[in-house]
C-alpha cells in the first residue's frame, strides 16, 4: 500500500508540481485548495502526512493546524511557507506543526527529504506507543497475576486470632510490594505440642513469595508424615532444618531464609526453639517485665555444613511472646539498633503492636516486608 500524502496549497502551479513530483516518487497524492477542503478530505480518508501552505483563502494554515490537532494530534503536518513568512512558520511549529519548508522549494528533493524524515519520525512514535501499550498490557497481566498470587499466599497463612489449648496466636504481614517474602505459621502437632515459626526469605517480591509457598508445602509434608506415624522429623527440627537446608541448596533457589521455629509443650509449658539467624530477637513479656530470647544460629539455604541446635526455656504461666521480622528495623525512627529494639520492648501488648502495624500498613511505601507473630497465654496483656 502506497504512503498517502495530502498537499494543501492554493497556488495551482505549486500544487500540481508537488503532486507530479511526489507521485513519481511513489506516493499516493491527494490535493486540496485550502484548509477547509483539506479537512473534508481527511474525514473521508486519513493520509499518512500533510503539507500545508500558511496563507490561503477560506481556511489558512494556522486554522487548519488548530483543527487537525484536535482530531488527529499525531498526524504529521509540514508547513510550506514563503521566505518572508518565516516567523509565521516558526509560530506554526510552536502550535504543533512538525516541520517547515521555505518557498520556493528548490531543489524538489528537499521536499522529498523532509517528507521522508517526518514519516520516519511518525513511524518511530507509532512504534513507541505500540510498545508502551504492550508494556502496559504486560504490566497489567503481571499485576493481575500478582494479585491472584497474593490471594493464594494469604490463604496459606493461618487464621488470625487462633486459640490452641490455652495459647492464643495472632499474626500480621505487611508486604513491601504485592507479594511477601515473610511468612508466619502455627499449628497443633499433637495433643501436647504446638509448632509455630516466622520466616524471612532473602529479598522480596515474586521469587521470595514463591519460596514461602515452598516452605509451607515442606512443613505440611513433614506434619502429615508425623500424623501418619511414618516419621517424627517435625518434632526433631534439627533434622527438619538440615533437610530443608539441603533441599534449598540442591535445588539452587539462590535464596536463603532466616527463621525462628518453636514448639510449645502444653503439658509442661516449655518452649523448645531454634533460632536460624532470626533478628531482632523474640521478646518474652511477663510480670510487667520482659526478656530477649538472645540466641542465634545459621541461616537456612546458605551453607551445606550448617548445624541447627535446640534451646529450651520454661515459660511463665502468663506471658506474651512477640517476634518481628527484620523489616521492622528499617522503619523505626531511631538511629541505633539498640534504640529500635528498646522501642519494640515497649510494645508490650497485642493492642499496641497492632496499632503500630496499622500505621505502617497505611504508609505509602516500605523498604522491606514486615511480619509479626504474637503468642499469648491466659490472655496476657
Amino acid at each position: 500500500m502506497k504512503t498517502k500524502i495530502l498537499v494543501i496549497e492554493d497556488n495551482n502551479s505549486i500544487r500540481l508540481l508537488f503532486q507530479h513530483y511526489l507521485t513519481e516518487k511513489g506516493f499516493e497524492v491527494v490535493e486540496a485548495e485550502n484548509g477547509k477542503i483539506g479537512l473534508e478530505k481527511i474525514k473521508g480518508n486519513l493520509p499518512d502526512i500533510v503539507t500545508v501552505d500558511l496563507l490561503m483563502p477560506e481556511m489558512d494554515g494556522f486554522s487548519f493546524l488548530a483543527e487537525i490537532k484536535k482530531i488527529h494530534p499525531d498526524l504529521p503536518v509540514i508547513i510550506v511557507s514563503g521566505a518572508k513568512e518565516i516567523e509565521d512558520a516558526v509560530k506554526a511549529i510552536h502550535l504543533g506543526a512538525w516541520d517547515y519548508i521555505a518557498k520556493p522549494v528548490s531543489p524538489l528533493s528537499l521536499l522529498l527529504h523532509t517528507v521522508e524524515k517526518n514519516l520516519e519520525k511518525a513511524l518511530l512514535i507509532k512504534q513507541n506507543k505500540e510498545y508502551q501499550k504492550s508494556i502496559e498490557i504486560s504490566l497489567k497481566k503481571i499485576s493481575d497475576d500478582e494479585n491472584a498470587a497474593r490471594k493464594i499466599q494469604m490463604k496459606l497463612l493461618p487464621a488470625e486470632n487462633t486459640k490452641i489449648k490455652n495459647y492464643s496466636f495472632n499474626r500480621k504481614i505487611i508486604p513491601s510490594s504485592i507479594l511477601s517474602g515473610d511468612f508466619v505459621d502455627y499449628f497443633q502437632i499433637d495433643e501436647n505440642n504446638i509448632a509455630f515459626y516466622i520466616a524471612d526469605i532473602s529479598g522480596h517480591g515474586v521469587s521470595s513469595a514463591l519460596l514461602t509457598v515452598y516452605l509451607k508445602v515442606f512443613m505440611k509434608k513433614y506434619f502429615e508424615m508425623y500424623s501418619s506415624q511414618t516419621a517424627k522429623v517435625i518434632i526433631n527440627p534439627n533434622i527438619l532444618f538440615k533437610n530443608l537446608n539441603t533441599e534449598l541448596i540442591n535445588e539452587n533457589f539462590e535464596k536463603h531464609l532466616v527463621m525462628f521455629f518453636g514448639i510449645i509443650n502444653c503439658e509442661t509449658n516449655t518452649l523448645t526453639y531454634y533460632n536460624c539467624a532470626q533478628f531482632p530477637f523474640p521478646i518474652l513479656f511477663h510480670d510487667n517485665s520482659f526478656q530477649l530470647i538472645e540466641d542465634t544460629g545459621n541461616a537456612i539455604g546458605l551453607f551445606s555444613f550448617a548445624q541447627y541446635h535446640q534451646k529450651e526455656i520454661k515459660l511463665p504461666e502468663e506471658f506474651m511472646l512477640s517476634i518481628f521480622s527484620d523489616g521492622i528495623l528499617d522503619v523505626l525512627p531511631f538511629e541505633s539498633i539498640d534504640s529500635k529494639v528498646d522501642f519494640l520492648t515497649k510494645l508490650n501488648s497485642s493492642e499496641k503492636i497492632f496499632d503500630y502495624f496499622l500505621k505502617l500498613d497505611n504508609s505509602k511505601e516500605l523498604p522491606d516486608d514486615i511480619a509479626v507473630l504474637i503468642i499469648n497465654k491466659n490472655n496476657y496483656e
